[in-house]
């Protein structure tokens, strides 16, 4: 009778603890004989029965050769490492004892393997979960980031929602933001700008920097209410001086474009350093970009390569494209276009459209590729559809030029137009010499008046003359030459050959200005030093005049010379006039014939005459009456006058041909 009440302190004891595990007699019962370990001491945190359960079980003889042992001595040993670990010293009993902080920090030990624990993610989410479960909000934000990001080998947008919502009602800040991002991105629930900045501003008045650069951002692009820079300024303040990168950032961009506050481009570099420094990929692109320019510092390109690489390895298309250029002009770095050609295609696989320009430029060019006006027609039709104004100009003249492209003047002048309502100077030029030619578009004078004023306006030099052409002319506005003469000196100012060989025709026969050949001379001479053949004609006449300049027969022959190389028909027929007199250069008949020939062969009338009587005569070539009637022939086909008519004038000094000089 005395044993009774052993007996039942013993049947009570058995009711109050988890029901021990019995060891199996076969190897068919380990798998169970385990589960129950795990089920009744390893889940409750009793790691002290848990591992003497297994050590009996691995030292019974006669189950020493079963398969199924091989499960448990690693077992065993995580145990071993979770009972004698300091995490287990320290939160262990508390959190078996159901503490919530305890098991949130030894779920935080299983989450980072720390403080002697090997991680463990399965072990992390059992004990966030009994945390959560208890209310305690760390453990419920951690919960919630684990089944959103799946680092815990979990993924279920419905739980991270549940937790994130749980830890946010009671304040937490992380919660706040995460559930903050999930109503922005619709995950999990139905999206809402409108909470999601309810739930931002809770956490950013807490102090929470994500958060407070968040609703910076959604100040300033009015994703909740009216766009308010001053606000965004606050906000990204507030998380930049507490070092959040982004929100340095975004203060640098906002002193950088006097959003918010007065436009200040050396705070914009501090803040750009800052964010820089902790390897915002954004801020090294703004960083190089000051060192290049000088913007808020002294320019310094070995400085702006650096910072442009370490974006770009980062993967910044504008960096990579930007690194491009330094190797491709040779800016702080080795020119190297390998290199160049290297980061441009990098960035173009991103269709950064500055790349796919310069890969275009490439292709044309035969920049370190083979040349191939195929692909870089391919490169600049890529980047105008992304709306490149470059590109698009490139494009139209692609299309212009059948370069890489079969010929078609209606698709120039449709990628011209683009380009050119971007406000791209040249594109406006060359839409409008389109209406004004009637290329790819009807002609239109109007039109072509139009264009010409956009670009010109912008200083565009061959608008300027063209647009004096039209004011010349009387195409598409009033005929006014002293209009015409403000738009030749704009363009001749610029150093516009043709600009400034149509000023010195003004100038020369008095249309919209005084007639003074000094300054038509002047104009000339500018123009025929840079090759232009026209010039070199007229400037070479004046010197056989003495018009503007001193008389110089030498000097006339000079001028007449270089423009006659050149093909123009007119300062051949008054070299071969020089080579008849032997003016500035020896009497030569042979050599007068030739030029003649060349004249007369480019349709040049008084030329024809000329070598007509040269056969007729046989000056310079043996007498041929045959050829000579030939040439008569010729002459009074281009030539209003007959043929006796010409006879009669024949005495008239060839050089008297000058004051027939073309105007304009």
């Amino acid at each position: 009778m005395k044993a009774l009440p052993i007996l039942l302190l013993t049947t009570a004891l058995f009711l109050c603890v988890p029901v021990k595990a019995q060891t199996p007699d076969t190897c068919e019962g380990i798998p169970q004989y385990i589960e129950e370990v795990q089920k009744n001491y390893i889940e409750t945190g009793d790691y002290k029965k848990a591992l003497k359960a297994l050590r009996k079980l691995s030292k019974e003889s006669k189950l020493r050769n079963c398969e199924y042992l091989n499960e448990v001595t690693p077992l065993i040993d995580h145990i071993k490492e979770v009972f004698v670990s300091d995490a287990y010293d320290r939160y262990g009993k508390d959190a078996t004892n159901g503490v919530a902080d305890a098991q949130y920090k030894l779920a935080n030990c299983f989450l980072k393997g720390e403080n002697g624990l090997s991680q463990d993610l399965e072990e992390a989410v059992r004990w966030f979960s009994k945390a959560a479960e208890l209310g305690y909000a760390p453990a419920q934000y951690m919960l919630g980031k684990c089944y959103k990001e799946g680092e815990c080998g979990y993924h279920n947008d419905d739980e991270t929602v549940f937790w994130f919502t749980k830890a946010a009602n009671q304040g937490n800040a992380d919660a706040q933001y995460e559930l903050a991002m999930c109503y922005e991105h619709a995950y999990g629930v139905e999206q809402s700008y409108g909470k999601a900045g309810e739930l931002l501003t809770k956490a950013a008045e807490q102090g929470h920097p994500e958060a407070q650069n968040r609703l910076g951002e959604y100040y300033q692009t009015s994703l909740i209410g009216k766009r308010d820079y001053n606000e965004a300024v606050k906000w990204y303040r507030k998380a930049a001086e507490q070092g959040n990168a982004n929100g340095q950032y975004n203060l640098g961009m906002c002193y950088k474009n006097g959003r918010g506050v007065v436009k200040e481009i050396r705070d914009a570099f501090e803040w750009f350093t800052k964010a820089a420094e902790q390897g915002h990929d954004k801020a090294q692109y703004e960083l190089g970009f000051c060192y290049k320019y000088g913007q808020g510092v002294t320019q310094d390109y070995v400085e702006s390569a650096k910072w442009y690489r370490k974006s770009a390895e980062q993967g910044n298309a504008d960096a990579q494209n930007d690194l491009g250029v330094c190797y491709h002009t040779g800016q702080g770095v080795e020119k190297n276009y390998d290199e160049a050609v290297k980061w441009y295609r990098l960035a173009a696989k991103q269709d950064n459209v500055y790349s796919l320009f310069n890969m275009g430029l490439c292709y044309a060019e035969g920049l370190s590729v083979s040349k191939d006006l195929n692909e870089a027609f391919k490169y600049y039709q890529k980047a105008a559809i992304f709306g490149h104004a470059r590109s698009q100009l490139n494009l139209g003249d692609c299309y212009a030029n059948g370069s890489g492209v079969k010929a078609n003047y209606a698709e120039a002048a449709k990628w011209y137009k683009k380009a050119a309502e971007q406000d791209n100077d040249k594109a406006q030029y060359k839409l409008a010499e389109c209406y004004h030619n009637g290329q790819g578009v009807e002609q239109d004078f109007a039109m072509a008046v139009k264009w010409y004023n956009k670009a010109a306006d912008k200083g565009n030099a061959d608008a300027q003359n063209s647009l004096g052409d039209c004011y010349f002319y009387g195409q598409g506005v009033k005929k006014d030459y002293d209009d015409a003469v403000k738009c030749y000196r704009k363009a001749a100012e610029q150093g516009l050959a043709l600009a400034q060989v149509n000023l010195g025709s003004c100038y020369y026969n008095g249309n919209g200005v005084e007639k003074d050949n000094k300054e038509a001379a002047k104009w000339f001479e500018k123009a025929a030093e840079q090759g232009s053949a026209e010039a070199q004609w007229a400037l070479g006449s004046l010197y056989l005049m003495g018009e503007g300049v001193p008389k110089d027969d030498a000097m006339g022959v000079k001028w007449l010379s270089k423009s006659a190389e050149q093909g123009i028909a007119e300062a051949q027929f008054l070299l071969a006039s020089c080579y008849q007199e032997g003016i500035g250069v020896e009497k030569s008949p042979e050599v007068a014939v030739y030029w003649l020939m060349l004249a007369a062969g480019q349709g040049e009338p008084n030329a024809q005459k000329a070598l007509a009587y040269c056969y007729q005569n046989g000056n310079g070539v043996p007498q041929d009456m045959n050829e000579a009637q030939k040439w008569f022939d010729k002459a009074a086909q281009n030539d209003p006058k007959t043929q006796d008519q010409a006879k009669a004038n024949e005495q008239s000094r060839l050089l008297n041909y000058y004051h027939k000089l073309k105007k304009k």
